[in-house]
């Protein structure tokens, strides 16, 4: 029988590794541990949306991937200054993508979670800044693919 791997456990042991990685690196930028520090905040964001909203963790790990797309290809400072949007933003796009139309959190409800200075216009506006960040492409391959197909190989 395979273990069960918690997800946030699992996320929480890859930001340490990652701390622990930049500490040997002696990166000298504190870019570098703003942008770890903005990575963990994002995704503890996240769960604990998806944990309001009880959303699949599958939903969470799009979330976070493609949170870290645009991470990647955006201005540290843009997604500083409104880290609890982009965290939701992320997470109501992924449900939009992953969940069946009845388990797709709506927007007042996230906003009921601590994000009544945003409004609909203003989610609506990342949302489209999100799927630009992606290309519009919400299906993309990552590890866990290949993690899902070797353990259902392996099941059979």
């Amino acid at each position: 029988m395979i273990p069960h791997i918690d997800l946030k456990e699992h996320w929480d042991v890859m930001l340490e590794d990652e701390q622990v990685y930049s500490k040997n690196m002696n990166f000298t930028q504190s870019s570098d541990s703003m942008l770890i520090d903005l990575r963990k905040y994002l995704i503890d964001q996240v769960f604990d949306y998806g944990d309001s909203t009880e959303l699949r963790n599958v939903t969470l790990q799009w979330a976070i991937v493609y949170l870290e797309i645009l991470l990647r290809k955006s201005k540290l400072d843009v997604l500083d200054t409104d880290k609890d949007l982009w965290a939701a933003s992320a997470l109501l796009l992924a449900s939009k993508y992953i969940e069946l139309d009845d388990n797709i959190p709506f927007i007042q409800v996230l906003r009921n979670l601590g994000l009544k200075a945003y409004s609909t216009e203003i989610f609506i506006k990342s949302e489209k800044v999100l799927l630009k960040a992606l290309n519009w492409e919400l299906m993309i391959i990552t590890p866990l693919h290949f993690a899902e197909c070797i353990l259902n190989h392996w099941a059979i």
